[in-house]
Formats: structure tokens, sequence, C-alpha cells
């Protein structure tokens, strides 16, 4: 998080405050719920060549 001050970068949290619907690894397969909401955020920038996105799961 420090990084992302000190080069004026953002962070977004995908699926804060949303339910969450994938599985528990733990005890079966998920759902693939996070690829879900991170297929919804790349579609708003598809067209957009430039954009640089970085995801990564804790």
């Amino acid at each position: 998080m420090r990084s992302l001050r000190v080069y004026g970068l953002q962070v977004k949290v995908l699926g804060l405050g949303v339910t969450w619907e994938g599985g528990n690894m733990e005890n079966n397969m998920g759902g693939g719920h996070k690829i879900n909401l991170l297929k919804s955020e790349l579609y708003k920038y598809k067209d957009d060549e430039n954009k640089i996105i970085m995801f990564t799961d804790r």
C-alpha cells in the first residue's frame, strides 16, 4: 500500500461489501466468484489499450 501512495497509484478492492458467493476451498472447489468480479471490472476497460491492471489474491 505504501508503494501505491509513493507512486500515485490507486487500489480497488473488488467485491468489498458484496455477499460472498464463492466456495470454501478447504471443503470443496470454488465457483469462480473472484474471477467473475474481475471479469466485470475488466470489461469497463476493454477499449483502453494503455491501462495496466494488476490482480492479486491475498
